[in-house]
């Protein structure tokens, strides 16, 4: 097990953190380069060993874009079903639904995490003990999310712990809809003619996409840096870009027209 610092008091480092969130913050000027800079800012404060952050939708809370840190990202699809289709406890939307920014599988779960469909079919298999779910809320919205794990050789997520996520989901929260301010140049490079036509089998794979479509696929796509790590668990890239997964398992459960808005461009 790696070498850890001795943690400071908790509302020293939670002064620390929030202190060097508001510096991130000024200095990225795009949400996947905020939650690049947040993975070893937060690393030490909340002791996680392999998480994601999304970029969501603030007004249908679609995940539209994914910085991964030692994830294989080829699970996201199986991980979108869950959020959608299981009543898992610790789903975001459920998270959110409960009044909370912050929850644990183990807390949700009062100390059983076998009893998460999360737990049992997703975290399980990678060797996690406990994953913490962060919705960064601001002004009624989900600009974002993140799920950060712990490997079987960590103790689960404390009070302490929970606490200083839910006050760094706030100052998060700010950050994402500080960057969704409309970017003019990146507006007009986007504009398009006409409809782009691509075609997604029932297994969630591009199976045919117009000139148009494959040029929008590219400016989806999540983060180049995003995925495995060297020597951990899996592949760099999804087979589709995070904000068409989640349209696409929505239309694939009937629940209505799917539609998600997101930044390009920088700004």
């Amino acid at each position: 097990m790696p070498y850890r610092a001795p943690m400071a008091a908790p509302r020293d480092l939670e002064r620390t953190v929030l202190a060097d969130i508001h510096d991130l913050a000024l200095a990225e000027r795009t949400p996947e380069g905020f939650f690049h800079g947040l993975t070893p800012l937060l690393r030490d404060a909340l002791r996680f060993d392999a998480g994601c952050w999304h970029g969501a939708d603030p007004v249908t809370g679609f995940l539209t874009s994914t910085v991964s840190d030692g994830l294989d990202l080829g699970s996201f699809e199986q991980a979108a079903q869950l959020e959608i289709w299981s009543d898992d406890a610790t789903r975001f939307a459920a998270i959110r639904a409960a009044g909370r920014l912050a929850d644990t599988v183990h807390r949700a779960t009062r100390g059983h995490p076998e009893h998460s469909v999360r737990y049992r079919e997703l975290l399980s298999g990678h060797h996690f003990v406990d994953e913490l779910r962060i919705n960064f809320d601001h002004h009624g919205g989900r600009w974002g999310s993140a799920a950060l794990m712990r490997e079987r050789d960590q103790r689960p997520y404390g009070a302490d712990e929970l606490r200083l996520a839910a006050r760094a989901a706030r100052a998060i929260g700010t950050a994402l809809s500080r960057y969704a301010l409309p970017a003019p140049a990146a507006a007009a490079a986007t504009k398009m003619d006409g409809p782009a036509v691509a075609v997604i089998s029932a297994a969630g794979r591009l199976t045919a996409a117009d000139p148009a479509a494959e040029a929008l696929l590219a400016e989806l796509a999540d983060d180049p840096r995003s995925g495995a790590l060297p020597g951990s668990r899996g592949s760099a890239r999804t087979a589709l870009p995070t904000a068409l997964t989640t349209i696409v398992e929505q239309a694939r459960g009937r629940l209505g027209p799917g539609a998600a808005e997101r930044r390009s461009g920088p700004g």
